[in-house]
């Protein structure tokens, strides 16, 4: 085998299929890269294939000889990469030998290489379900969704993301327990989902790939952002994504994926508008307030007044950090609201999805209000409290003070994925998730974070 290639060029194709060579390999020869040239074609293909992950790329060359070798990935990556930018490369490998020559402006290298007998094929779906999509749409589904899933988590399912394809929208989720992110991405082109095998009237198609796939996908998306078309094929446990001269071949996750649209509010006691790009920079300057045993800072959010949002953080030993934000009420009350509940204190919770509820006494001395405890509803336990401390009972207050607590780290990862130029903020209690949406287009995703306890 003898080829001529760009420097360039060879080197794109390495960086791009090393991401699936073994880093320990069960075999020698899965730490290598496959190379096949053919004469007919001149046409230059390397693989990486790990067993799990999988990735082929071809490009034009000269091939004056065809043939194959596998060759040491680390060595011959860093080889061609040191070389000068553009400068022809020309790789020979004699017939039945294990030796490769490279040659080049700046000088001769000898590897040594495995012959490629037992390099292991890519798995090809014959059979199963095959259809064609717009990369865009995939490619934003990835970018909203692959940061929330959880990293190396003892529950597999939940190390990828999971997609729904059907014949007019692609849906993606993932979270760690912690956090939820949802995209919905609808097409604008007729050609979505072309030459489709998926039938609408039975359920659409659901997967969960792995993160490390997923991240070599969007490599390879960005990368060919020009492209109208997107192959896609799915069979048992196994999916291939052809795009123009590149395969990703990648097992897909077993296991159920969690049924995340049950944890998603329906009802809503307060909507904030915030400036998207404020909120994060004053989110990054209240992460700087963590102990070195905190893994990410914790974050309060209280509501100051109608017109502005109070976040704090308080790192023992550190220090601590406030800051206000403008907002917007767009849903809800800031007032206080009172209700008088001696008669419904029997019932059950008459009010449970108003907002944040506490028993409130009246301090007849400091006239103030006073907090009690909010989950007190026999009316003769609340007389003996107001004979107790001379306080008079208001009712149940929702309050709009309280606030809520969250990982900082949570926040920001869903907030910077977002593109539009405010977001909002749902809320129903503090110890409820929260939800933030885009302002101009809240339906394509969706960001959940629990709260997290915290002292008052």
């Amino acid at each position: 085998m003898e080829i001529i290639c760009n420097q360039n060029e060879l080197n794109n194709a390495i960086q791009l299929v090393s991401k699936a060579v073994a880093s320990k390999p069960t075999h020698p020869i899965l730490a290598n890269i496959l190379l096949t040239a053919d004469e007919g074609t001149n046409k230059i293909s390397l693989t990486g294939y790990d067993l799990s992950l999988g990735i082929q790329t071809s490009f034009d060359g000269t091939v004056k000889n065809s043939g194959a070798i596998t060759i040491p990935a680390k060595y011959f990556s860093e080889i061609i990469n040191k070389l000068p930018n553009e400068s022809p490369i020309n790789l020979d490998v004699q017939n039945s030998s294990e030796d490769i020559i490279l040659k080049s402006d700046k000088g001769v290298f000898n590897l040594k290489g495995i012959i490629p007998d037992d390099y292991p094929s890519l798995p090809m779906v014959e059979k199963g379900t095959s259809f064609s999509t717009d990369p865009s749409s995939l490619l934003r589904c990835i970018r909203l969704t692959i940061s929330s899933a959880d990293s190396n988590g003892p529950n597999e399912i939940l190390n990828g993301v999971n997609f729904t394809f059907t014949k007019s929208y692609i849906e993606s989720a993932s979270t760690n327990g912690h956090r939820l992110a949802v995209a919905s991405i609808i097409n604008q082109n007729n050609d979505f989902l072309q030459e489709s095998e998926i039938n609408t009237d039975e359920e659409p198609l659901s997967i969960t790939i792995p993160t490390r796939s997923l991240r070599e996908i969007e490599r390879l998306l960005t990368l060919k952002s020009n492209e109208k078309l997107l192959k896609i094929f799915y069979d048992k446990g196994q999916i291939i994504f052809y795009l123009n001269d590149q395969i990703i071949t990648s097992c897909t996750l077993e296991g159920r994926f969690p049924p995340y649209k049950a944890l998603l509010p329906n009802n809503f006691y307060k909507v904030f508008r915030f400036d998207r790009a404020e909120l994060i920079n004053a989110l990054e300057r209240i992460a700087v307030f963590k102990t070195a045993q905190q893994i990410s800072s914790i974050v309060k959010i209280s509501l100051e007044n109608e017109n502005f949002l109070t976040f704090s953080s308080d790192a023992q030993d550190i220090g601590n950090a406030n800051e206000s934000l403008p907002l917007e009420l767009v849903e809800g009350k800031y007032d206080q609201q009172f209700i008088n509940t001696r008669p419904y204190l029997k019932s059950e919770r008459v009010i449970n999805n108003q907002g944040e509820l506490y028993l409130a006494l009246e301090d007849i001395e400091k006239g103030r209000e006073e907090p009690f405890h909010e989950d007190l509803n026999d009316p003769e336990e609340i007389e003996k409290i107001e004979q107790k401390t001379g306080w008079r009972h208001l009712g149940i207050a929702i309050s709009s003070k309280k606030g809520m607590a969250f990982n900082v780290s949570y926040l920001l990862e869903g907030l910077k994925v977002i593109s539009s130029s405010h977001i909002l903020l749902k809320c129903t209690v503090s110890n409820k998730p929260a939800i933030f949406v885009s302002e101009t287009n809240p339906d394509e995703f969706t960001y959940l974070v629990m709260p997290v306890a915290f002292r008052s």
